[in-house]
């Protein structure tokens, strides 16, 4: 009986057409109010998305854009992705990354 090893592509997360957020063969739920966000965050994981992206994503779907809406989402976010070993970075005064910790380093 051989071990199998994940490949590389199967660690990085992905969203599928059912709105469960995937990494290996873990997955979370994600609201539909918090998908386009979640969409624009795996689409640029381990990349630095801009707040006002975030924030036209997340309007664009008839949500709300008031700074106070954007945390709480930002925030609901972060500690759903968390159960997949995922974690979401402030760069302070650039946005918000994806990434696994060991990653943001």
């Amino acid at each position: 009986m051989h071990d199998t090893i994940p490949a590389a592509d199967d660690l990085l997360p992905r969203l599928d057409e059912d709105g469960l957020l995937r990494v290996g063969d873990q997955w979370v739920a994600i609201p539909d109010a918090q998908i386009p966000v979640v969409s624009l965050l795996v689409s640029h994981y381990g990349r630095v998305v801009r707040k006002e992206a975030l924030t036209a994503a997340y309007v664009a779907a008839g949500n709300s854009g008031h700074d106070a809406s954007i945390r709480s989402l930002v925030a609901r976010v972060a500690r759903r992705v968390a159960r997949l070993g995922l974690q979401l970075h402030t760069v302070r005064g650039r946005g918000i990354m994806l990434a696994r910790e060991a990653e943001a380093r």
